[in-house]
């Protein structure tokens, strides 16, 4: 194996982390990839606190151990919000997370009018609220916790057609009452890719920059890859349990889900169109 090879591991609930994926690629051509998505309990944002740090540190550490990873993306505002502090307590390796973009939102907001659309699970947070108090205590903050838009982000991502209407019901809150924000953060993972629906359900009557955390988190990855102290992690860390198939091969990517998928050659094209070369079951 190649030890110069550095591999990373992308994980969320669902296909929504590919957007985090793309920007961390495109900072990073000769990384090795390996994407899991936790379908069997998708998605994330309605799930206990507890049970998510205990299934998320049991799947990166099955993971670390099957791939010989040397860093790990938490693609996931929901579960990034929950269970770093667990993660990085628990794994040796870097731990980056995706948190919503309240920082560089306060700063572009010129009203100190900012939206964060999110799941409720990421709105909730205590790691949300502190985020908000230490970055945007000079603004007018407005949360709103959203599920459908999730659906509907992996809906588009299958192929399927979204209507700007629904996209508008859930994000009609934002305008409902005062002034309208002039920043809005995509605190979801999904939520990218639902951008250009987003701004046509916002119209030309609102100025509105959408925000996310995409080319910062590829920004991050890049520093720790390229920081000389990551080859001794890899050097020191138990490969014994590594799947042999991933060792010699010069594939460049793969996919794993949890749980049944209920239609698997949907799920694989939609990774291919990301330049993956498989999808595989992932079993603990």
């Amino acid at each position: 194996m190649d030890s110069s090879i550095k591999r990373a591991l992308f994980f969320d609930s669902g296909v929504g982390g590919l957007s985090i994926y793309k920007n961390v690629i495109e900072q990073n051509t000769d990384l090795k990839s390996f994407y899991l998505f936790d379908h069997e309990f998708f998605p994330y944002g309605s799930k206990d606190e507890e049970f998510l740090k205990q299934r998320v540190l049991a799947l990166i550490q099955k993971s670390i151990e099957n791939f010989g990873i040397d860093l790990v993306v938490i693609a996931c505002n929901t579960a990034s919000t929950t269970v770093l502090p667990t993660l990085r307590a628990n794994i040796n390796i870097p731990v980056v997370g995706v948190v919503p973009a309240i920082k560089p939102a306060a700063s572009a907001s010129k009203k100190k009018i900012i939206g964060l659309l999110a799941t409720p699970g990421t709105i909730s947070r205590p790691y949300t609220k502190e985020l908000i108090l230490k970055f945007a205590h000079d603004c007018e903050v407005r949360l709103l916790g959203t599920t459908e838009l999730v659906y509907l982000a992996e809906s588009k991502m299958h192929g399927m057609q979204v209507e700007v209407s629904d996209v508008k019901k859930v994000i009609q809150g934002f305008f409902d009452r005062g002034e309208a924000p002039d920043v809005i953060v995509m605190g979801c993972t999904h939520f990218p890719f639902l951008k250009k629906e987003i701004e046509l359900a916002i119209g030309t009557e609102h100025e509105v920059k959408l925000i996310d955390s995409g080319e910062a988190i590829g920004k991050r990855v890049k520093t720790l890859l390229d920081d000389e102290q990551l080859y001794l992690i890899n050097e020191t860390k138990a490969t014994d349990g590594m799947m042999n198939i991933y060792k010699e091969d010069n594939l460049k990517s793969y996919a794993f889900y949890t749980g049944v998928l209920q239609d698997y050659q949907r799920e694989l094209a939609t990774f291919k169109s990301f330049g993956f070369e498989s999808l595989e079951k992932f079993v603990m």
